[in-house]
């Protein structure tokens, strides 16, 4: 079962990245999206717009985050705190992860520490910020926050096809970006995955399949027992991006552009 949110992928045409800005524009020329630092409340707004969720249920994942420390967290009201890109990529990743807002505060973190991965023969077509989150072996939740703080530096030809898949049966995610695709796994699948692709020596075959398991039944700690993979396609991540990066001009803070 597939769930796929901020609108169907765009076609790969030479109109699609205006479309896909004009659909961004559309929210945020609102008098909700004013120049202001981003509030958790703000999230949820956006989130609703993007037919996620309901309201009411967002509310309710984000008070769980909130009392996780997840999210940044202060008085309610005018003087909530200010939202990042990783508080942001959290929420992310918690509304892919589970449709129970009660289980946030154990799969939301389970699902961000999830590790990333390539194929070796893959390396080389990776995008340069792609590589970057590979290098420095960003966990889920801090690839994701650098996915949303760059997507307007995204290739044209690849904006229509940039999304954020969470894959609920397997712990695991990945990050697509025109022909290239990073992978998320938890820590001991990661590890088979690498030993399989790098012909790693275990003792023998028994020995492969005992860890195999062992890493499938961690893999699958949070697998409600569908086969559910949840798609934020380049809509939601652009528009997560301007509402952070408003608070962050607001604030004096410049965003560099990946590799700088």
């Amino acid at each position: 079962m597939a769930l796929r949110f901020a609108s169907r992928p765009v076609d790969n045409s030479n109109s699609c990245l205006f479309g896909v800005m004009r659909h961004i524009d559309q929210h945020f020329h609102s008098e909700h999206y004013t120049k202001q630092m981003a509030k958790l409340s703000d999230l949820v707004s956006a989130f609703a717009s993007f037919d996620v969720d309901t309201s009411g249920t967002l509310s309710l994942f984000s008070r769980r985050l909130r009392e996780a420390g997840r999210v940044s967290k202060a008085k309610r009201g005018r003087g909530a705190a200010s939202m990042t890109y990783i508080d942001a990529a959290r929420f992310l990743i918690a509304l892919g992860a589970t449709d129970h807002p009660a289980r946030v505060q154990e799969v939301e973190p389970f699902f961000s520490r999830a590790l990333p991965y390539c194929r070796p023969s893959a390396l080389d077509e990776l995008p340069d910020w792609l590589r970057e989150i590979l290098r420095d072996d960003k966990p889920l939740d801090e690839a994701v926050a650098y996915l949303i703080k760059h997507i307007w530096h995204v290739e044209s030809s690849d904006v229509s096809k940039t999304w954020l898949e969470i894959d609920r049966a397997n712990g695991a995610a990945s990050i697509r970006m025109g022909r290239s695709e990073l992978f998320f796994s938890q820590p001991k699948m990661r590890a088979l995955h690498l030993a399989d692709d790098l012909v790693d020596d275990f003792e023998n075959q028994e020995d492969f399949d005992d860890r195999f398991d062992e890493a499938a039944r961690e893999s699958a700690t949070y697998a409600t027992g569908k086969a559910i993979k949840a798609t934020f396609y380049v809509g939601i991540l652009m528009k997560l991006q301007q509402l952070i990066a408003e608070g962050e001009r607001e604030d004096g803070r410049t965003i560099p552009a990946p590799g700088k």
